[in-house]
């Protein structure tokens, strides 16, 4: 079922290949190479995303959803997918924004007061041009996302609130821009997954590499995280892979279990950082993917 008023133009076949997007907005630094292994038990292109060869209904421009329960399928969406209703569901479909690369906002947005319920699943959210300001998907309502495919983006999710499950999903290589101090920009910092705020939720069997700063990093910048579970993941990449920022104080335990982690940290068996004075832990079964060795915490400044 396709959403109603959808400019339906062509088909496209959606290829499995990694191509980073041309990048507009400075010199941008090359993804970090993970030291994870590709295998059929961790998500990757094969089991993620649009399927390779399936055919897509392009979709030209932004495609906003404002009517609840609206099923989206089988479509090439080139520009941003914007849910405005309860309970959507978009399934199989190709999310990569506009030629110019120009928004402030996720690709995939689901941040309006009434878009609670929403359900992704086998998308592939990869910019058609990347520029620091492009994110993959912004969401702050109930929600759940299975089996992405995110690539190409500065971060790949950004999680402001409301209950969001993230589950076997495949966030690989984004983009680091510099810093350029004739034109007044910072160095960006790309996560794949920046937790912002809100409660209970779960990032559980994705493999999430291939970004310069954090694989996932907790700021609380928005509001306080609570009942986060980071479970059962393959992790590698960022400074740290997993980065408890925030210097408030966190009112309940992150639980980190059962992950295992890759050594493609950029500070050397960095793996979890965090301060032990405000950041309350329940550590267990995190391993070293190569050596089976424990993963401990890394002492926060």
């Amino acid at each position: 079922m396709f959403a109603a008023g959808a400019s339906l133009l062509a088909v496209s076949a959606v290829a499995s290949l990694v191509v980073l997007p041309a990048a507009i907005g400075g010199s941008v630094v090359s993804p970090p190479t993970s030291t994870l292994p590709a295998a059929p038990e961790i998500p990757g292109a094969a089991n993620t995303g649009v399927g390779a060869g399936v055919m897509l209904r392009i979709h030209s421009g932004d495609l906003t959803i404002r009517r609840a329960g609206t099923v989206v399928a089988g479509l090439d969406i080139r520009g941003r997918l914007i849910i405005r209703a309860p309970n959507v569901t978009v399934r199989h479909s190709l999310i990569r924004g506009s030629r110019n690369g120009i928004t402030t906002a996720g690709l995939l947005t689901v941040t309006a007061k009434n878009a609670r319920g929403f359900v992704a699943e086998d998308l592939t959210i990869r910019p058609q041009k990347a520029s620091r300001t492009v994110d993959g998907v912004h969401v702050n309502r109930p929600a759940s996302f299975t089996r992405l495919n995110v690539s190409g983006t500065v971060d790949g999710m950004k999680i402001f609130g409301g209950k969001v499950r993230v589950a076997d999903s495949y966030f690989h290589h984004f983009r680091h821009f510099r810093g350029d101090r004739k034109r007044g920009m910072k160095a960006s910092h790309d996560d794949a997954i920046q937790v912002l705020g809100g409660r209970g939720h779960q990032i559980v069997g994705n493999s999430l590499q291939g970004a310069r700063n954090a694989a996932v990093m907790v700021s609380q910048d928005v509001a306080a995280v609570r009942n986060l579970a980071i479970t059962n993941n393959w992790i590698d990449n960022g400074a740290c892979s997993i980065n408890f920022s925030s210097t408030r104080v966190f009112r309940t335990a992150t639980r980190i279990e059962a992950n295992r982690f890759g050594v493609g940290q950029r500070h050397t068996g960095c793996a979890v950082i965090a301060k032990h004075k405000v950041t309350p832990l329940i550590m267990a079964a995190n391993v070293w993917h190569h050596s089976g060795g424990t993963v401990s915490v890394s002492p926060g400044g």
